[in-house]
């Protein structure tokens, strides 16, 4: 669960920071791509809260897209469509303590679903 709590917080505190700059500081295809991480972020945490048997595989698989993901998007230079950087681009404290808190945030509930996986793997080795 800590990773869920430390994902979630990060997530909200990337996407408030998104708010505070308003919706026309990012392009467009990115508003989007962070939309459809809201929506993937929603089913891995109510997955993970319900202690669903699936929830570690999928908090995974979407931990390791999702920093991916922002990683690309923000840490690149300008790339593309979805391309929004704060390395090359002028961009405060805050919006870049909030890109590494998600990508920091979705790695490590990657890494705790994957030690999860390792243990359940493990437990039934041994029934």
């Amino acid at each position: 669960m800590v990773g869920v709590a430390a994902f979630a917080t990060s997530l909200i505190a990337h996407n408030a920071n998104h708010a505070r700059l308003g919706i026309a500081a990012s392009p467009e295809a990115v508003v989007w791509a962070g939309t459809l991480v809201l929506m993937l972020s929603a089913v891995m945490v109510t997955l993970a809260v319900a202690g669903h048997a699936l929830a570690p595989q999928f908090c995974a698989v979407g931990g390791v897209v999702i920093a991916l993901g922002v990683a690309a998007s923000h840490l690149l230079p300008k790339w593309g469509p979805l391309s929004d950087p704060i390395l090359t681009e002028p961009a405060s404290f805050v919006t870049r303590l909030a890109v590494f808190g998600e990508i920091a945030g979705a790695a490590f509930l990657a890494y705790m679903a994957l030690r999860a996986i390792r243990t359940q793997r493990t437990s039934n080795k041994l029934a």
